[in-house]
Parts: C-alpha cells; sequence; structure tokens
C-alpha cells in the first residue's frame, strides 16, 4: 500500500533513485582505486584490481570517446573467480559478468552515467550478495512494527507482507529498475509483474511455497493502491496498511483466514499469491525490495 493508504501520492511513489555516484577528486592522487571506485580511462590512477568493470566507460564528453578519452571514467571492478564474481565484489549490471551467489545486494545498483539507470544500464554496476539464505515463515508480532516511529512510518504493506525492513517505504519493481508511478499502472497486471521482478514468485491458495518460503496475497484496488497480506505461521494471515499498525484482522474486524474471501474494502481485484523468502526474526526477510 502506498504511504497514505489511498490515491497515488508522488511524494511516496515518485521518490527520485539515490544514484551513488563517485568521483575522483583531482587535488589528490592515489596509488589505485579499490573495486567500486572511479578510474580515469587516461590511467592517471589505476584500478588496484587491475580490472575494469566491461563496456563501463563513460565520457562526459561525447567527444572525448576514442580520441582524447579526456573525460572519461570506467568502473573498477571485482576480478571473476571461477568464471563468477565472489560474494562482496562488483559485478556488471548488464551480466557480462555475473554473481557467483547468484544475488545482488539490494538498492547497491549505480551508474557513472544516470541516465543508464532503467534503460540501457550500461554504465550500471552492483554489489554481489551472499547465496540466498535459509528462509522462514514468520511469526505474527506486530509489536516490532508498531513502534509508532521509524519502523511504522517508514515500511509499509510491502515490507510487512515480505518481513523486509528497509525503511524506504518500498514500492514492487524499484529496486529491480521499475515502478508504478501513476494511476494507470495500478492494476494486477503491472504490479503483479513488479512484484515477480524484484525476486518474488508466483504461487496458488493451495501450493506450499518451497524451500521454507512464506506466501504473500496481492490484492488491488483498480486505479488507485495494491496492497500486501502475508501468512503467519499461526496460520492466518496479517497486514500493515500504509504507515498504519500490522494488524490481523479484515475491514470487518475479522481474522483472516483466506484472504480472498476477508473484506477488503475498496481492494476489489485479487491478483494472487506470490512466495518469498522471510525470517522468523521480525524485519529481517530476505526480500530484494526498495
Amino acid at each position: 500500500m502506498n504511504r497514505k493508504g489511498i490515491g497515488i501520492p508522488l511524494a511516496c511513489l515518485g521518490a527520485s533513485l539515490m544514484l551513488v555516484l563517485a568521483v575522483v577528486s583531482p587535488a589528490k592522487a592515489q596509488s589505485c582505486v579499490p573495486d567500486g571506485g572511479v578510474d580515469d580511462t587516461l590511467n592517471q590512477t589505476s584500478c588496484c584490481s587491475g580490472y575494469a568493470v566491461p563496456n563501463s566507460t563513460y565520457c562526459s564528453n561525447p567527444n572525448d570517446w576514442g580520441t582524447t578519452w579526456a573525460s572519461c571514467n570506467h568502473w573498477c571492478g571485482t576480478p571473476p573467480v571461477n568464471g563468477c564474481i565472489p560474494d562482496g565484489g562488483v559485478d556488471d549490471t548488464l551480466n557480462a559478468t555475473s554473481c557467483c551467489s547468484g544475488r545482488a545486494v539490494p538498492g547497491s545498483t549505480r551508474c557513472l552515467n544516470p541516465n543508464d539507470y532503467g534503460t540501457t544500464w550500461t554504465t550500471c554496476i552492483q554489489t554481489c550478495d551472499t547465496a540466498v539464505p535459509s528462509c522462514a515463515v514468520p511469526p505474527y508480532a506486530p509489536a516490532y512494527w508498531n513502534d509508532s516511529s521509524t519502523v511504522q512510518i517508514n515500511n509499509n504493506c510491502y515490507n510487512y507482507s515480505t518481513n523486509t525492513r528497509t525503511d524506504t517505504f518500498a514500492q514492487p519493481g524499484r529496486a529491480s529498475g521499475a515502478s508504478c508511478s501513476s494511476s494507470s499502472c495500478m492494476n494486477a497486471t503491472t504490479i503483479s509483474q513488479y512484484t515477480v521482478n524484484d525476486g518474488l514468485t508466483r504461487s496458488s491458495a493451495s501450493a506450499a511455497c518451497p524451500g521454507g518460503q512464506a506466501k504473500v496475497a496481492l490484492v488491488i484496488w483498480p486505479n488507485n493502491d495494491y496492497h500486501f497480506y502475508r501468512r503467519d505461521s499461526n496460520g492466518w494471515w496479517s497486514h500493515k496498511p500504509g504507515q498504519t499498525v500490522a494488524r490481523n484482522v479484515d475491514d470487518s474486524g475479522q481474522l483472516i483466514s483466506n484472504p480472498e474471501t476477508a473484506n477488503r474494502g475498496p481492494y476489489s481485484v485479487f491478483a494472487g499469491y506470490f512466495c518469498t523468502c522471510s525470517s522468523s526474526a521480525q524485519g529481517q526477510g530476505h526480500a530484494r525490495i526498495r
């Protein structure tokens, strides 16, 4: 659910993405540039690893490309080990290389050219995460989320359902490069796809989630909003509407045994079930959301 619980407040859904741009200071020379740092193409500095991220070179003056290279820089990368980038290393977003773990740290993508974010990804890199952790279905423990402060205000239904605290009021698809910022995309097809893009997998009412994963449900208020529920370890469902408190009752005050038949208010479209790698500890789910 979005921040207010109704409508599409652009202050939330349209929040700008923080792209981290590293700048090499000309005032102080470095012996070498560490992995994930920016190196000048003219080799006034050099990568400590001796390895530049493939195809990451960017020139602020396009005329310098292939000529003087004066305004050109590239990312220093982590050399592949056995054909992949090890945990904590720097990988290119375009997958000329790939993380050995198969996972990137959520929110770690940054681009030399900001215009590449969400488009070509040409000058973008990401940090490789550790291997997929063990998953568990969380218990219903609303006190963690209902602190009337940072956790409650900055984490919404997407955070709660995946049990992943980010303090960013996470939006489906934001971590994977495209999210909804207008009423035209507030529909079951689009939000479901953004959810899948973030790494959740489609499921059904009867199917068990594999590997100890937890089940969540997506519903839509057409052209207005989305909302998520999660199935807790006690078998009942709970949810956290926007900045309000987490709860285990529907709009009629009834315990939720089935999100398809619960009183969901204006969220008339049931969009489906998904599985996510959650955790038994509140806020410590492993979903790649932002």
